[in-house]
């Protein structure tokens, strides 16, 4: 109840995160706010703890949620799921080498058949277009994106050199900001600046 309260007034937390003993920097501070577990256009899918991210991401994705909701999307094809952000002092969040910054989220990709659930790049219920439209109209407007990893290959932009993509290179829409990595068939990893 506690967490909840101090994310709906966006009572802004400093925290530190302390540095190692062979950094030469000082501690590092990030003023984190909490995302509330639900708002217009958008569900949470991960416990209330791991939703602290930087107050222009969190604004961001309100603001993102609240335009798909005014458009009719979040009605035609379910709300956009927000998982993983960060923790509120930038600890570890288990099975993520990022999210301690607080400019880091991971987000289910939507379903053309508006259920909220699961869904991969290469399922059936999945829409390329649709998607892209989420990345640009809403997502990237509103949260400053600097990349986001999404294994779409209608999505992605120009061919990848990598051999740690595995999906091939289609041309399509080619989003340059959007990059191919592995594990990232079933989510956008969303990083802003």
């Amino acid at each position: 109840m506690k967490l909840k309260l101090l994310g709906m007034i966006l009572l802004i937390l400093n925290v530190s995160c302390g540095s190692s003993e062979s950094d030469s920097t000082d501690d590092q501070y990030y003023s984190f706010i909490q995302l509330p577990s639900a708002g217009l256009g958008y569900y949470t899918m991960t416990t209330s703890d791991k939703l602290y991210g930087d107050p222009s991401l969190i604004m961001g994705l309100q603001q993102a949620g609240q335009r798909w909701h005014s458009s009719g999307n979040a009605r035609s094809f379910g709300r956009m799921g927000i998982n993983d952000i960060s923790y509120f002092d930038g600890s570890p969040v288990p099975g993520h080498s990022s999210h301690r910054t607080g400019k880091d989220v991971d987000m289910r990709p939507v379903r053309g058949d508006g259920q909220e659930r699961a869904v991969t790049v290469d399922s059936a219920a999945y829409s390329s277009r649709l998607n892209a439209t989420l990345i640009r109209r809403y997502l990237d407007p509103n949260l400053g994106v600097r990349i986001i990893l999404f294994n779409d290959p209608e999505i992605f932009g120009s061919r990848q050199n990598t051999t740690s993509c595995p999906f091939p290179y289609r041309s399509g829409l080619q989003l340059n900001y959007v990059k191919c990595w592995v594990g990232h068939h079933n989510h956008l990893h969303v990083s802003v600046r």
